[in-house]
């Protein structure tokens, strides 16, 4: 399955799907990757749900281990994975662990190249958006 890029000005209301970055989801439903007895249980249940955007925890990561990672178990032509931050105890290892999700390939929030997606705010054209400032 492949995903279409799309102009970030469409508005998601139009077609009723979920519309993030210029990429669009027809699933608004977001699945995690915890508290699955096995990383293939985990990957019959995202098939399952049907869903188009995974999170993974960074720090439930071993990259050391032995087995495989659970992102392997990810088609990351059929998901997008959004890597998050739970677990950091202060926002230097959350940054720290940011910057390893994005050294692995995965996107950070921040990153704007065309394929990843950023949940940043456009602040230019949010003020282009609201005009000018009345005092």
């Amino acid at each position: 399955m492949t995903h279409a890029v799309l102009d970030p000005a469409e508005p998601s209301t139009t077609t009723g799907d979920l519309v993030i970055a210029g990429r669009r989801f027809r699933s608004r439903l977001i699945v995690g990757t915890g508290k699955f007895s096995s990383p293939e249980v985990m990957a019959d249940a995202l098939a399952a749900s049907r869903a188009e955007i995974v999170t993974v925890a960074l720090r439930r990561l071993d990259l050391d281990a032995k087995s495989p990672a659970v992102t392997e178990f990810i088609d990351r032509e059929r998901y997008l994975i959004m890597p998050n931050t739970s677990g950091a105890q202060t926002a230097d290892e959350a940054v720290r662990l940011a910057r390893l999700a994005r050294s692995a390939g995965l996107p950070a929030i921040g990153d704007t190249s065309e394929h990843e997606c950023s949940l940043l705010a456009d602040l230019r054209q949010a003020a282009r958006d609201r005009g000018p400032r009345r005092m």
